[in-house]
């Protein structure tokens, strides 16, 4: 392209050539210079080169052809003022005015370019050049370098095809993840909580947290913290496999198993379900004596196969006492499958006023002998029943929770 422009005495033709390397984006990192190189000649009005030496040059960018504000702005003068010899210079646009790669997301775009008056080589200042000719006309239109062209499209993909960071991205087709890792995979909230994670080395999924979360694999469905269902098991009398026993001395007495009702429902037995509403099956344990006997309920339990090792909670005994403070007890042990005692309730009746059968409660019954206690693994619950002087107890539920794991 020749430019020519009168400057007094002075014809300035500018031959230059473009070649623009940007990278695609601001935000991402930077891998290329963003840089112009820009080549170019003068020449006096008669076709003479100028004076070798350092010159004056100011650079714009335009989205139009003519009229309307420059998107960049580069002057060269003073320290940074265009080497020419033999009328010739090569520099690179960006040097002095940084370019960005935002400014060539929309075609087209004009390159201009203005010379001071007087065009010299001399002028060294800030002050010695004059900015009153106007910069030559007309503009040219920036074009491609054929790489350029090519980093348009990635294998012949468009970028309005490819899923961009921070976007929204529609995926339309099939579309395979391949890698073998903990974490092939993952999405996650803006704290870098784990919503749903891919382990393909052991071929599992989950959903949620590490401590909390539902988890996927060849061995079934697993859930771990608060995803556990919460579940209630009752024993009810006459307990399954219970087995009775006296320990050998003070067992003077009589065991039976009998059914309550209140009288605003089947009204069986009220003596033993005064409050409103209540209906249990219960054994009872009697002594004539004037001393205090006992008797032992055992009940072998099979923990169900989704317990979760170590979430058993809030063992609950329900009991009742026909007197209060006069030795009557109900007392409640549990022990793992070992012998080992986990822990146990001191059932001693010392409140008149609260005849409900819902009697007392160990919230972490497991203690530490039986954290480790695993699913389908058995456990054994003591019930030792004291009376005294015609006097009774009764003992109805057994109930605790735990959490399901699957």
């Amino acid at each position: 392209m020749i430019y020519h422009i009168l400057l007094g005495a002075l014809v300035v033709s500018v031959f230059f050539v473009l070649a623009i390397i940007l990278a695609p984006s601001a935000e991402a990192a930077q891998t290329v210079p963003y840089k112009i190189n820009f080549q170019g000649r003068l020449t006096s009005a008669n076709g003479a080169v100028v004076a070798d030496g350092s010159y004056n040059i100011r650079f714009r960018l335009y989205s139009a052809a003519s009229g309307g504000s420059p998107v960049w702005t580069e002057t060269r003068e003073t320290t940074n003022r265009v080497q020419v010899q033999n009328g010739l210079f090569n520099l690179q646009l960006g040097d002095v005015t940084a370019l960005s790669p935002s400014m060539f997301t929309n075609f087209p775009l004009y390159v201009e370019v203005e010379l001071p008056t007087p065009v010299t080589a001399t002028c060294s200042t800030v002050g010695c050049a004059s900015w009153t000719e106007g910069a030559m006309t007309p503009r040219n239109p920036i074009g491609s370098a054929p790489q350029a062209m090519n980093a348009d499209t990635i294998d012949g993909i468009d970028s309005d095809a490819l899923a961009k960071l921070a976007s929204g991205n529609t995926f339309t087709s099939t579309n395979l993840f391949k890698a073998n890792a903990v974490n092939a995979f993952g999405i996650q909230n803006t704290n870098g909580d784990n919503l749903f994670a891919a382990d393909t080395t052991n071929m599992k999924v989950s959903v949620g947290s590490a401590t909390n979360n539902v988890e996927l694999s060849l061995n079934g469905i697993k859930l771990s913290g608060n995803a556990r269902s919460t579940k209630t098991v009752t024993l009810v009398p006459e307990y399954a496999g219970a087995t009775f026993q006296g320990d050998g001395t003070n067992n003077n007495g009589s065991l039976s198993s009998d059914f309550c009702s209140s009288a605003s429902a089947l009204n069986i037995n009220t003596d033993a379900c005064a409050v409103d509403g209540l209906n249990f099956n219960y054994y009872k344990w009697t002594t004539t004596q004037a001393t205090l006997q006992d008797y032992d309920i055992y009940v072998k339990y099979q923990l169900p196969s989704d317990y979760d090792t170590g979430s058993m909670t809030n063992l609950v005994l329900d009991a009742q006492s026909s007197t209060y403070g006069t030795g009557q007890k109900v007392d409640l042990s549990m022990y793992n499958e070992g012998g080992v005692l986990c822990s146990s309730i001191d059932g001693s009746f010392v409140d008149a006023s609260s005849p409900e059968f819902t009697f007392a409660t160990v919230a972490n019954p497991l203690g530490t002998n039986c954290a480790s206690t695993p699913a389908n693994a058995f456990v054994i619950f003591k019930i030792k029943l004291s009376a005294i002087n015609n006097e009774s107890v009764r003992v109805a539920d057994i109930k605790f929770t735990y959490r399901g794991k699957f």
